[in-house]
């Protein structure tokens, strides 16, 4: 039996009709290729081993999520498609709908698109709109950082943080995004989302003693996730307790908001922690 390569699994050759044998390919390969069903491979023959390839490259490829337009999907509003579509790996979407059954004004669904931090380029056709993105350049744990560090300053009432929450959104997607390609980000931030409109919640309410130490657990939840620090994420968990703690000890309405943002934090950084220690395992 030949030797694994690192990055190499085992899968099983399965018959596919009469004479005809197949194996399939890793889901996490396909998404970073984008490829999906109905698209060409190259196979290559290299003797004693076959090499799978992309007749076209990933960079190149422009893979737009087709959406269907009804009543439900115009609730959710087509920021938050966009949203969705960006997280999934697609370089766009596309929100479509027939004008004999559905009544949409373009125009309005162009701007909601807009609206979006992500989206770049928004084209109006005949019974569709397509928007394209323009993702922001860095990897995943850049972006993780610069979340917390806004997240924090936002927490803190920082005046220089005010200007950047607009980009809450956007750079939590923009991890998500990392995390749907490659598993770098713990799974415990997939509840990023949460938090974002929690803060920005809060960040209109004011905070108070409770809303600093809750500053600090996500600063040290971002910075220990972005690099695997059992240390700070332990810590994190520790701060978001204390925050969690506080609050109760209140009753107005921010108290009730920063002891909903500090236990969601504590299970993102409980996650976290966890994944790090299991990886360390290898």
């Amino acid at each position: 039996m030949a030797a694994l390569q690192q990055g190499s699994e085992i899968r099983r050759v399965q018959r596919l009709g009469g004479s005809s044998l197949v194996v399939t390919i890793p889901k996490h390969w396909a998404r970073r290729m984008s490829i999906g069903p109905g698209d060409e491979v190259a196979v290559i023959d290299e003797g004693d081993s076959l090499k799978i390839a992309p007749l076209t490259p990933a960079s190149r490829k422009r893979r737009i999520l087709r959406v269907k337009l009804n009543p439900a999907v115009l609730r959710l509003g087509p920021s938050r498609v966009a949203s969705c579509a960006y997280i999934a790996g697609y370089a766009g979407v596309s929100l479509e709908w027939n004008p004999r059954s559905l009544r949409v004004d373009p125009s309005e669904v162009a701007e909601g698109l807009r609206a979006n931090p992500l989206v770049g380029d928004v084209e109006v056709l005949p019974g569709r709109v397509v928007a394209t993105f323009e993702p922001e350049e860095g990897g995943a744990a850049i972006h993780l950082k610069a979340l917390g560090s806004i997240l924090s300053g936002v927490l803190e009432g920082s005046r220089e943080a005010g200007p950047e929450a607009s980009r809450l959104e956007s750079l939590a997607a923009t991890v998500l995004r990392e995390k749907s390609g490659e598993a770098r980000i713990p799974t415990g931030l997939a509840i990023l989302m949460p938090i974002v409109d929690l803060v920005l919640e809060l960040a209109q309410a004011g905070g108070g003693d409770a809303a600093k130490t809750l500053a600090d657990a996500v600063a040290e939840l971002a910075g220990g996730a972005s690099v695997g620090s059992v240390k700070r994420l332990t810590h994190a968990v520790e701060l978001a307790e204390a925050a969690a703690s506080k609050a109760r000890e209140g009753s107005t309405r921010e108290d009730g908001l920063v002891l909903a943002l500090a236990l969601a934090v504590r299970r993102a950084a409980l996650a976290a922690v966890c994944e790090a220690l299991a990886s360390r395992d290898h």
